[in-house]
């Protein structure tokens, strides 16, 4: 098997489309398995960015309160079939059953697809937001099926994201300035153990940190009995400065 990954450009401006050409190319004298899911497109295509800059390590019950409203905070860079794309834009989107299928490709043929990016990150905290500048790889994947046991061939290229980058503060630092701050700091330290005292449980403080237009706005919660405690900082996204605090 070969696989062959090419980009119309080395380089990306968010906001931009870079298109790219998998070619997928059985160069055995027999019929090979591959293995897809969803709407049967022929390998994949994406790209690994930079992950949001997780600010700075704290203790206690910070370094908790951080780690929890962090979790599944990972970003990525989907590359979009051609096909899938050009619907996109008359139906507004693309539904794939969450199915898997095995397929065989006939010796010394080849299949090729073209997938287009963007030049924007999807998930973590933040929603749609450009992508971090800097170099980054390209990534071709065609998963052969070989009886219960599956091999991925890859093919990768180089790419570099130009211009300034999100302006925004990261989720971790947006909670290290909240944490300057001082009150969502001594909140936290303030609340007391998860327990039951006198028969009136005290929960774990949860929590999250999502961005609303230009600010952060992360909340602290634990449950004491049958009402939470609550506290929500709101910072500016682009300068750290916190405009509110209400605690509930």
């Amino acid at each position: 098997m070969r696989l062959t990954l090419e980009l119309d450009h080395g380089e990306i401006m968010p906001g931009d489309l870079l298109w790219a050409t998998l070619v997928i190319e059985n160069t055995n004298d027999y019929d090979v398995k591959w293995r897809g899911s969803g709407c049967k497109v022929p390998g994949n295509v994406l790209a690994r960015p930079a992950q949001p800059d997780a600010g700075r390590q704290w203790s206690g019950a910070l370094g908790g309160f951080k780690s929890w409203a962090l979790r599944n905070g990972e970003t990525y860079a989907n590359f979009v079939v051609e096909e899938h794309w050009n619907l996109a834009k008359i139906w507004g989107g693309v539904a794939c059953p969450a199915a898997e299928f095995v397929e065989t490709m006939a010796a010394k043929t080849t299949l090729r697809t073209r997938w287009v990016w963007d030049g924007m990150v999807n998930g973590g905290f933040a929603g749609t937001r450009p992508a971090p500048t800097g170099p980054l790889d390209v990534v071709g994947s065609f998963t052969l099926a070989e009886g219960a046991a599956t091999n991925v061939v890859q093919a990768t290229s180089p790419l570099r994201v130009g211009g300034r980058g999100d302006p925004y503060l990261s989720a971790g630092v947006a909670i290290d300035r909240a944490y300057d701050d001082g009150r969502l700091a001594r909140w936290l330290q303030g609340r007391p153990e998860p327990t039951t005292r006198a028969g009136v449980p005290v929960g774990a403080i949860v929590g999250s940190a999502r961005l609303d237009a230009d600010a952060w706005v992360i909340i602290a919660a634990q449950k004491t009995g049958p009402a939470p405690h609550e506290i929500e900082v709101r910072l500016g996204a682009d300068d750290g400065k916190v405009r509110s605090v209400i605690e509930r």
